[in-house]
């Protein structure tokens, strides 16, 4: 999201909801926290969801109520499903590879740092 995009929703909160007072030094401070956050996020998500907010909700948003992840961040699970199409593929052919054998290099080390997360959360826990 660009910064006057940004600055949109946070106009748009303060239009909806009276409450959500952007003068003064707290208004200074809510709009450089409020910015902060949305930058990363993408515009029309983050609009959807404040449009809906305003429509359901008497009171403001938190960022978090009208947060949207940039889906473009997020590409392990679309590659994931490519390489074990892969793999089926190459298994129907005859082929005696697994998906593993067919997964890119770098997908391969932060599968292999999830699993020790995931195990190391176990652990700590007590939990196996």
């Amino acid at each position: 999201m660009e910064f006057n995009e940004a600055l949109d929703i946070v106009q748009r909160i303060a239009a909806a909801y009276a409450r959500f007072d952007l003068t003064g030094k707290a208004g200074e401070k809510r709009i450089e926290l409020w910015t902060e956050h949305l930058l990363p996020m993408p515009y029309k998500p983050v609009l959807q969801n404040l449009n809906q907010h305003i429509n359901t909700r008497a009171f403001p948003p938190s960022i978090s109520e009208i947060a949207a992840a940039d889906k473009s961040a997020n590409d392990f699970l679309e590659k994931k499903r490519e390489w074990e199409a892969q793999a089926a593929h190459e298994k129907q052919s005859g082929n005696k590879k697994t998906a593993k054998d067919f997964m890119p290099p770098d997908l391969m080390k932060r599968l292999e740092k999830r699993r020790k997360e995931l195990n190391g959360g176990l652990r700590s826990t007590g939990k196996h």
